[in-house]
């Protein structure tokens, strides 16, 4: 073998590995890759997919299934899954958080009353979003019940209304109590319907009712209505009559 044909075979037998070597780098190509890019209805929401926080609203990913959530104060998490062929944009359009609002009461057909307005009767429902919001509920000849809750889960809401009173006051002129005692007034027996008031003001239901005023001998009665919420007096008087 000449010196020249053993150079050549010393060359090619260090040139073939690296050629190989080559030829095999060359065939591990890249991941192909795609934009994801996600628009959403409200400002600075977070947007996260495959469950880790994006800067921005493009990542680049590679072909596949992959996971993408919308999330912001005050609304309903939007959730979807995407099999990415391709550059794609999604539109997330997220919605109010909202929770059932319930008023219910022993009074069905009472007026409801949300911050003010009016917004129907007993029983009632509504979807609100959350928040502080006052809560009245009024029937005519009942007393009004009011309250003032934060919303932050479905609410159910028991109301118990009370009948409305009327104040009635016995004021009996001075001239007809006995002036020798040392508290004529309280010798005087105030009765509703028969029953002994405990003292000479008193309230009542709205309606009609028969007062007696009882002082030794002598008693009095006197048939009388009353209207929620208002104020009455009662003043006995004496006339006189000769014949």
């Amino acid at each position: 073998m000449n010196l020249k044909r053993l150079a050549i075979l010393l060359l090619a037998g260090l040139l073939l590995p690296a050629v190989a070597m080559a030829q095999r780098t060359t065939t591990r190509r890249a991941p192909v890759t795609h934009d994801l890019t996600v628009q959403t209805n409200v400002h600075d929401a977070r947007i996260s997919i495959n469950g880790e926080v994006i800067k921005g609203n493009t990542l680049s990913l590679p072909a596949g299934s992959h996971t993408v959530e919308v999330s912001a104060p005050g609304y309903q998490l939007w959730r979807q899954t995407v099999q990415l062929s391709g550059d794609q944009t999604l539109r997330a359009t997220l919605q109010p958080q909202e929770f059932t609002l319930q008023v219910e009461s022993n009074i069905r057909g009472a007026r409801v009353f949300i911050n003010g307005n009016p917004r129907g009767m007993t029983n009632h429902s509504e979807r609100l979003r959350p928040g502080r919001y006052t809560i009245r509920v009024s029937e005519m000849g009942y007393q009004d019940w009011e309250t003032t809750l934060d919303l932050n889960r479905d609410e159910r809401v028991v109301v118990q209304l009370q009948p409305a009173l009327a104040t009635v006051r016995v004021s009996i002129p001075s001239g007809l109590l006995n002036s020798r005692e040392r508290n004529p007034s309280s010798l005087v027996r105030v009765r509703v319907n028969g029953e002994v008031q405990s003292g000479s003001s008193f309230q009542l239901p709205a309606g009609r009712y028969t007062v007696s005023l009882e002082s030794g001998g002598l008693e009095l009665h006197q048939d009388i209505s009353v209207q929620p919420g208002r104020s009455y007096t009662i003043t006995p008087n004496f006339s006189w009559s000769l014949d």
